[in-house]
């Protein structure tokens, strides 16, 4: 597993990256065998999703980094405001990397295709953030916001990585 990082040196709480791509299937597949976690299922280069935040979490601790906060995935978007989803909702979760969805920076997919874990808290739950493939265009944008216990799967649940210098 290879992560192209998207580095911002004047983020909302100091200098951060984060990865360019999603987590896809085959990524998260490479997990499961190292450590025993659970296979997911789909194509290798969908989006994983039904994953929880905790499993998340495990793989992120694996891969050197940590899951991003709400606000960095909002710092990396404010400068995108002609994203469009005309075909919205999708009939399927498409692969990661297929629809114009980058931010000014190069980074794929923010919004739209899964809604994103990360590791801001909302009560005693955990914050997703961006819209999925299944809800109408108006939910697939980076203010789309949703907390929800940390145990919940979801077919259009899934995350990227970040990492603190």
């Amino acid at each position: 597993m290879t992560i192209e990082w998207i580095d911002y040196t004047d983020g909302p709480s100091g200098p951060y990256s984060l990865a360019r791509d999603l987590v896809t299937v085959a990524d998260y597949a490479e997990f499961a065998k190292a450590t025993g976690h659970g296979a997911p299922k789909g194509r290798p280069l969908q989006p994983v999703t039904r994953v929880t935040a905790h499993e998340a979490d495990a793989y992120a601790e694996w891969a050197g980094a940590r899951l991003p906060t709400e606000r960095e995935i909002e710092w990396a978007w404010r400068f995108r405001e002609d994203v469009t989803f005309a075909a919205w909702p999708l009939p399927e979760l498409p692969d990661a990397g297929q629809y114009d969805t980058d931010t000014a920076d190069g980074v794929r997919d923010l919004t739209g295709l899964v809604w994103h874990w990360t590791s801001s808290m909302q009560g005693a739950g955990r914050v997703d953030r961006g819209g999925g493939w299944y809800r109408v265009a108006s939910y697939a944008r980076v203010a789309s916001r949703y907390g929800g216990v940390p145990s919940r799967r979801g077919d259009s649940l899934g995350f990227r990585l970040a990492r603190t210098p």
